[in-house]
Order: structure tokens, then C-alpha cells, then sequence
């Protein structure tokens, strides 16, 4: 059992190096599509540039440029990106704290999130729940 799953994870790895090399733009894509679709799963866990190159098995630094040059954005505004929708959704949707949704979108401190939710949307989490109630407010 232990030597059928290496020899899978071998067998990926493999094929994952095989597409890296010739860096082909479909190919390129099609990697850059897993990752995203990888991120959209998980982005309210802890993730690292090396945890997700590990989970793909390429390096981190391949990782990196390749993020960059496909999406022109670092795998860090990428996820913060993500997080941040998922936060905005949370807060139109829900009456749950700032730290409950900075929590439950992969932040880990309430602090960083506020700062980075300021820096993408212009509003604090706060401001941004009030506007979204006024803007949204039903009409009598």
C-alpha cells in the first residue's frame, strides 16, 4: 500500500516536471488554473508559497515566477485576493465579528486582515459591513 501511493506521488511528480519543461502556455495554464482552484479550497488554511509548491512538486521559486508571469500578481496578492472575497462575502451575508471572519478566511490576526481588507477594498471591514447595509438597504 505504502509503495502503490509512492509510486503514484512519484508518477506525479514525473508528469508535473515533464509539463514544466517545456513551459508550453496551455500547459503553463493548465497548472496555474490547479493552483488557483487549489487556493479557492483552502485559502482559510494557513498557506505558504512552499506548502503549495510542495503540493504541486515544483520548487518554490518556479512557483513563484510562474505565478508572476502568468497572472502578473504574487502568490501572496493572489490569496489575499481570494480571502478578501470570501471576507466581503461574509460580511454582506452574515452578522459574524471582524475576527470571526478574519479567522474563517485564513487571516491570522484580526490586525493583518483589517490592513489588508483597508488596502484592497478603501474600508475597513467595519466601514465596509455599514456601507454595504446603506447601499443595500430595501427601500420602503
Amino acid at each position: 500500500m505504502l509503495l502503490a501511493t509512492l509510486l503514484l506521488q512519484l508518477k506525479k511528480m514525473c508528469e508535473n516536471q515533464h509539463e514544466l519543461g517545456g513551459d508550453s502556455g496551455r500547459v503553463t495554464n493548465r497548472i496555474v488554473s490547479q493552483i488557483q482552484g487549489y487556493i479557492a479550497e483552502h485559502y482559510a488554511e494557513k498557506l505558504t508559497l512552499t506548502s503549495i509548491a510542495n503540493q504541486f512538486y515544483i520548487s518554490p521559486y518556479y512557483l513563484s515566477r510562474l505565478f508572476k508571469k502568468t497572472i502578473n500578481l504574487s502568490l501572496i496578492e493572489y490569496i489575499n485576493g481570494v480571502r478578501i472575497k470570501a471576507a466581503q462575502n461574509m460580511i454582506e451575508k452574515t452578522n459574524e465579528s471582524i475576527s470571526s471572519v478574519a479567522e474563517k478566511t485564513g487571516f491570522m490576526t484580526s490586525a493583518h486582515f483589517r490592513r489588508v481588507f483597508k488596502d484592497a477594498t478603501g474600508l475597513s471591514p467595519q466601514q465596509y459591513r455599514q456601507y454595504f447595509k446603506r447601499v443595500n438597504k430595501p427601500e420602503k
